[in-house]
């Protein structure tokens, strides 16, 4: 699957399936043979859908956070595709210690698995919260409001969580290594990502684009 507008939609459909079929999912994304070029196109659109579901749900009423700009939007996008593509030359490099066989190529196709977690965890909220919108007729304070903010707050917590367990069959796949090697890879490739999430909020701490730090370890 060279040509990448297929892989994306590829991929954007991946965004829902991963939820439901996680192993299956990562490991034909893993088989589709992408070239890094076109992993990294797939991976910048797949930023620009997440970006744009990110800003339309700042628009809806209700919830923690304040309206994002389209600036800030597009700039939290450009430091997603920054930590991705740093978390994953980590992985490789934690695979290849590991025994891993697997091409750079391989394991970016089986990643972007994880970027399309990201845009379906989004999607789900974006639902969600149309949901709490039409079931209290609109409103965005009370029990709906304390709806939303109960969603943001464990929200971003559950995705970090559900990707950095995927990463462990991202690194089955993608690695082409054993369960037990997976599990020790993705355990140490998660603390690497916090240490490096946590210097770059204490080097930058009023950095607009520390709202991506939930899904740094992507």
């Amino acid at each position: 699957m060279a040509n990448p507008i297929s892989a994306f939609f590829a991929y954007l459909a991946d965004s829902l399936k991963i939820f439901l079929l996680p192993v299956s999912t990562i490991g034909k994304a893993a088989d589709r043979q992408l070239p890094a070029g076109s992993a990294f196109v797939v991976l910048f659109l797949l930023a620009v859908v997440a970006g744009a579901l990110q800003f339309v749900l700042g628009q809806m009423p209700g919830g923690l956070g304040q309206s994002e700009s389209l600036a800030n939007v597009a700039m939290q996008a450009v430091a997603y595709i920054v930590f991705f593509l740093l978390a994953l030359g980590l992985l490789f490099a934690l695979i290849v210690s590991f025994g891993g066989k697997a091409s750079f190529a391989r394991l970016f196709a089986a990643k972007l698995s994880l970027a399309s977690a990201v845009v379906g965890a989004l999607m789900f909220g974006l639902l969600g919260k149309l949901i709490i919108g039409l079931l209290f007729l609109g409103a965005s304070d009370g029990v709906a409001g304390g709806m939303i903010v109960l969603g943001e707050q464990f929200g971003a917590m559950a995705i970090g969580l559900i990707v950095a367990f995927y990463t462990i069959i991202v690194a089955r796949f993608g690695g082409q290594i054993s369960w037990p090697k997976a599990v020790i890879v993705a355990v140490v490739h998660f603390l690497l990502m916090v240490a490096i999430a946590t210097a770059y909020g204490v080097i930058l701490p009023d950095s607009n684009l520390l709202v991506v730090q939930p899904a740094l370890q992507i």
